[in-house]
């Protein structure tokens, strides 16, 4: 079915339209990496955010609304959005290629390409586009020891599922061919018990985020009559004033575990059939429920009644073959209203704290959203301190000398903060020509500072190299770890540098002074202090 793919595979439109485009440019990339960005952004789920994504990776692109443009005419790939008639949401689409009356796009439900008709296509399409132009792509800083890293963590974070797995297939195979004196029924029982849980955790999930695009996919997989969250959040969805995905969660987590504690006890498995024959009436109150009261399906729910409905039919035929129906004793019914109770109280008292999380998770989503409105990082600049003194003339300035905004940036040479700052800073510059950008140095100009023998070389630089030299060779020395200036000056062959640009450290001096900073990195942003709460990398977000 197509919600277990989900749960394998449960990334998101934005991730997999973001992932086709930059593997349709050949660009390096990794997932991580990826995902990062597009958890970082103020609006996830957004055609902003595979534009802002892209854009990290020098892909440029532009929205615009298709109107009478013919698909032929557009250049691909492009991202379209896309409902087709049993979706609960519309999703984002990569139109790879159109041939005549065929269009090629990635079905973001499969993550599969799929070919259909143009007609067919302008009938789910609702003409919204993102053209691409990958001319200037550029590979994921650091790439190499980004993949070796995912690596690792990928290892880590998947070793409880390789574990738990592993366990599941080894207790089959002792339960088969090894305890000898364990019923046929005890298989099933492991097999089922396993869906179960997976299937209540995800109702369990449902309660945490109603939201998340992996749970609005599996709730919308029955079409129109299909909605998870009108059955859930019904009246009859209680019971002694506790939600039946704790009740469903608690009941099949301890039937699992009954299962690993006591894979080769029979006594445990006759207990275990009696109780899933107790459980039946619940399927039948289940479907009525939905079918004649709410009138909508749940599919989780569906397939939590199938699970229990099988049980019930296996355990009745275990039960009927075999002679003794007091077998199980009293220790097993102890043990399981023990682990019972316990699996009933964590998940009862655990729920409102990953609600809590979820929600403040959510608050501070839409607080990104106010907080990158640019008229609110505006007015929050308007309040800031303002530049006494005129920098012009000062430091080293990148970008267009005319350029209308002007971010200037007070920093050390040797200050990691700054060093971090660096790269945003000149990403904001490169992809925004109406941005430049104007570093200031700390060094004081005095023989015991090791700042003026940096600062000097770069002002030599910019004066007998040029520009583009002095950007690389502060690039250079920014990426680099271990700030060896010996080292660094070596590769420019300057003399004299020292006394040559000491007026210029003496000037930005002053200026630092009398502007009276305390720190580095201190940004200022159009001639006033970056507003308290925003951090460097966040300027990309009003400026490109």
């Amino acid at each position: 079915m197509r919600f277990l793919k989900e749960i394998v595979k449960s990334e998101s439109a934005v991730k997999i339209a973001c992932a086709c485009i930059l593997k349709f440019y050949q660009v390096k990339f990794t997932s991580s990496n990826l995902l990062s960005l597009i958890d970082g952004h103020n609006d996830p789920h957004s055609m902003l955010a595979i534009k802002d994504v892209l854009d990290e990776y020098s892909v440029k692109s532009l929205a615009i609304l298709r109107k009478n443009i013919k698909y032929e005419d557009i250049e691909t790939p492009f991202v379209s959005v896309i409902q087709k008639e049993d979706w609960p949401a519309a999703s984002f689409t990569v139109v790879i290629a159109v041939n005549g009356n065929k269009i090629s796009f990635l079905d973001p439900q499969t993550n599969n390409l799929d070919t259909a008709e143009i007609s067919y296509f302008e009938s789910i399409d609702k003409d919204v586009l993102l053209l691409l132009d990958g001319r200037t792509k550029k590979d994921e800083y650091n790439y190499e020891q980004n993949r070796i890293n995912e690596k690792t963590s990928n290892f880590f974070s998947n070793l409880p599922f390789y574990l738990g797995g592993f366990l599941i297939l080894t207790l089959l195979f002792l339960q088969i061919f090894i305890f000898k004196n364990t019923a046929w029924i005890s298989p099933i029982f492991l097999l089922t018990s396993t869906i179960g849980t997976l299937c209540s955790t995800l109702l369990i999930w449902h309660e945490i985020d109603a939201f998340n695009p992996l749970i609005r996919e599996v709730c919308g997989s029955l079409g129109s009559k299909s909605n998870c969250n009108a059955v859930l959040s019904s009246r009859g969805a209680r019971f002694l004033g506790i939600s039946w995905s704790i009740w469903g969660f608690a009941y099949f987590s301890s039937f699992f575990l009954y299962q690993l504690l006591f894979a080769d006890s029979v006594s445990h498995v006759s207990l275990w059939s009696y109780i899933s024959l107790m459980t039946f009436p619940y399927v039948i109150y289940s479907l009525y429920y939905q079918a004649k009261v709410v009138r909508q399906w749940c599919p989780l729910c569906l397939i939590v009644q199938c699970v229990l409905t099988f049980n019930a039919c296996a355990s009745l035929i275990y039960i009927s073959v075999q002679n003794n129906f007091t077998e199980f004793g009293l220790m097993p019914l102890i043990n399981t209203i023990s682990i019972f109770s316990i699996s009933l109280m964590l998940t009862y008292f655990l729920l409102p704290v990953l609600k809590k999380a979820q929600q403040a998770k959510n608050h501070e989503l839409q607080l990104k959203k106010i907080r990158y409105r640019r008229e609110v990082f505006d007015a929050l600049l308007s309040t800031s301190n303002s530049i006494t003194q005129s920098p012009e003339g000062l430091g080293i300035l990148l970008g267009d000398p005319n350029a209308k905004n002007e971010i200037i940036k007070v920093c050390n040479p040797y200050c990691g903060p700054c060093s971090k700052a660096h790269p945003e800073l000149e990403a904001i510059v490169a992809g925004n020509p109406d941005t430049k950008l104007r570093i200031i140095f700390s060094a004081t100009g005095e023989d015991w500072d090791i700042k003026n023998a940096p600062v000097s070389l770069f002002l030599e630089i910019q004066e007998k190299m040029g520009d583009q030299v002095a950007h690389t060779a502060l690039d250079k020395w920014y990426a680099g770890g271990s700030k060896d200036f010996n080292k660094f000056s070596e590769e420019y062959q300057l003399d004299n540098y020292l006394v040559h640009q000491h007026h210029k450290i003496r000037e930005m001096r002053e200026w630092y002074d009398t502007m009276k900073i305390r720190v580095t990195p201190t940004i200022f942003v159009n001639g006033r202090e970056m507003p308290d709460g925003y951090r460097v990398k966040e300027l990309k977000n009003f400026f490109l």
